[in-house]
């Protein structure tokens, strides 16, 4: 199984640092993990953070600006190039940066017989519950528009954060796409729709659509194991999951309380760099000021959650 995930600035880069130790750490049946970098962002990112993973052997590899791709810059969508850069490369994983590896986990068992495999996602899929949006979203992707809010609930509502595929051409009318430029190119036809609310759910929605085009028997839903949300439970875990997607932004808080710092510290220690949970806490607290810059010249309101952060990693 080829792991692979995207290293952004800014927070990404902390959160990276913790996923690849839980990594290394715990995941078995990996042959090889490779970080992609969006190359307007490699000269920006912590050489710590880039030596770091040197050291954890992942290949570094770099994605052209997405802005060719989309309407406009879209971040999310770095995912999406990510995966369709892995074709040629094997069948593979794609996490999201603010995931972590709990427990003894052989990845390779995911996708069994399947084709594509995840866990089922428990929010909102997308903003909106209008039939006409939903007929003309599914009439972009080729499907009919009598019934666009029918067809939608027949979608496999795979979350994308945590996402098992093979490499095999099957899609597209010849079957010459792989998943990922299956994906890619239906994301790229959502967003340049242009739907007033259709970001940031373009990667979701698109995904969905994609999954959909295969034999019902070839997508997995995988149990909550493989891909436990914090976004709602903010409780303490009762048991460990394989996977946690803590969705922790710059709050490292929120692992402390749900994940504990005896684990984060195991992970981290004795690395040269990134020793314990203090190191990735300084190192969050460098690479705030320019997530908050990027996203305000993105014209992508931060918010007083983000400006926060000091007092949140305090407590």
């Amino acid at each position: 199984m080829h792991v692979f995930f995207v290293i952004d600035a800014g927070k990404y880069e902390w959160q990276s640092v913790l996923l690849t130790a839980s990594l290394r750490q715990f995941a078995s049946g990996v042959e090889h993990v490779t970080a992609f970098v969006p190359q307007r962002r490699v000269s920006v990112i912590s050489p710590k953070v880039l030596a770091f993973q040197e050291r954890m052997g992942v290949a570094i590899d770099t994605l052209q600006d997405n802005d060719a791709f989309f309407a406009s810059r879209y971040d999310h969508g770095n995912k999406v190039l990510a995966a369709q850069a892995m074709s040629g490369r094997g069948d593979a994983l794609f996490l999201d940066t603010d995931t972590v590896f709990c427990r003894e986990t052989d990845v390779s068992v995911a996708l069994g017989e399947a084709f594509l495999a995840g866990v089922s996602t428990k929010g909102q899929l997308w903003a909106t519950r209008k039939t006409a949006k939903w007929a003309e979203l599914l009439n972009a992707a080729g499907y009919p528009p009598s019934d666009g809010e029918a067809l939608e609930q027949t979608l496999p509502h795979l979350n994308g954060g945590v996402i098992f595929f093979r490499d095999q051409r099957v899609f597209g009318p010849t079957g010459d796409q792989t998943l990922g430029e299956a994906w890619l190119d239906m994301a790229s036809r959502i967003d340049r729709l242009e739907f007033q609310d259709r970001r940031p759910w373009v990667d979701q929605l698109s995904l969905c659509i994609v999954a959909r085009m295969l034999p019902p028997e070839s997508v997995r839903t995988l149990d909550d194991s493989w891909n436990h949300s914090l976004v709602n439970d903010l409780e303490p875990l009762r048991s460990m999951p394989k996977i946690l997607h803590y969705h922790g932004g710059n709050r490292t808080h929120k692992l402390r309380r749900n994940l504990g710092m005896g684990i984060v510290n195991m992970l981290l220690r004795d690395d040269e760099d990134f020793g314990d949970i203090n190191d990735l806490v300084a190192l969050s607290m460098e690479t705030q000021a320019r997530h908050i810059q990027f996203k305000e010249e993105a014209g992508i309101d931060v918010g007083a959650n983000a400006r926060r952060h000091k007092r949140w990693n305090k407590g």
